[in-house]
């Protein structure tokens, strides 16, 4: 192979790749590129504390009022999910999770500036959710370690990890394929895909780790509470299943837009036809 055909077949995608993740919005800055970063982050902020205070919310334990069980709280977070991607969407994707934001920078979606503005936007957001949520509930209705995601005592610490990690690589790869150019005729009901597979992962791996799939969500309750046992977990379970979703989508999944496309003979129906 010639050093030509290297560098039109296999390099462009690389510098095209770094160029992305490096990133323009913070190159040559002016009026207009700064209000699109603050109504990014605007956006992530306020859409991460509508999820966590509406989902928390269910958690609140009211004297005169009977208790809600784990479908409650599950459907209550579903739904925030699919309210805050109705609201926000337009404006930032609305990823109101860390790791979402994670996927879309190895995909290519945003640049790595980006991700920092974003990851910071979710895990300030969630603790103003939270605290709204604490500023309107009755006094002593809120606990201490209130809507903490915490681990099964059944559970190793390398469980948990890897529970963490195969529940965010799920819901990462619904988003990687849902940002995928492919997909761009399939949006419309993109709230209600999100909020059913919330409901679907919620539902097997609550009882696992209480199934954060979320650093932001995560962070919130625990800046509040001051309570960082296995915190950790919770940023590095998610983190990693969202690296490899990613990675597997970005490097398996998604067709190559520099690659020749199969001629008419060589369709994959035809050939399993044949």
């Amino acid at each position: 192979m010639s050093q030509t055909s290297l560098s039109r077949g296999n390099y462009k995608p690389i510098t095209e790749y770094v160029t992305t993740l490096r990133g323009e919005e913070f190159q040559d800055m002016d009026v207009d590129k700064v209000w699109r970063i603050v109504r990014v982050a605007l956006a992530e902020c306020f859409g991460t504390a509508m999820f966590v205070a509406i989902g928390c919310s269910s958690l609140v334990a009211f004297p005169d009022a009977p208790a809600n069980n784990a479908l409650h709280t599950v459907l209550a977070f579903a739904f925030a999910v699919t309210l805050s991607i109705t609201t926000f969407g337009h404006i930032s994707g609305s990823f109101i999770n860390p790791s979402l934001a994670l996927s879309a920078l190895i995909v290519g979606k945003i640049s790595l500036p980006m991700f920092v503005v974003y990851t910071l936007s979710e895990c300030l957001g969630a603790y103003m959710g939270l605290s709204a949520l604490k500023a309107i509930s009755p006094e002593g209705s809120i606990g201490e370690g209130f809507c903490l995601s915490v681990p099964s005592a059944s559970l190793t610490v390398s469980q948990v990890l890897s529970a963490e990690a195969l529940l965010t690589f799920c819901l990462c790869m619904l988003f990687c394929s849902i940002i995928d150019p492919a997909n761009n005729d399939k949006q419309d009901s993109v709230p209600l895909k999100f909020g059913a597979s919330v409901i679907a992962l919620a539902v097997a791996g609550g009882k696992y780790t209480g199934c954060s799939m979320n650093p932001a969500r995560s962070f919130g309750p625990a800046l509040q509470a001051g309570i960082w046992s296995n915190h950790w977990v919770y940023w590095l379970g998610p983190l990693t299943g969202a690296l490899f979703a990613g990675l597997f989508h970005r490097m398996i999944l998604r067709e190559n837009p520099h690659q020749k496309k199969p001629t008419q003979a060589t369709k994959f129906s035809e050939t399993a036809e044949a």
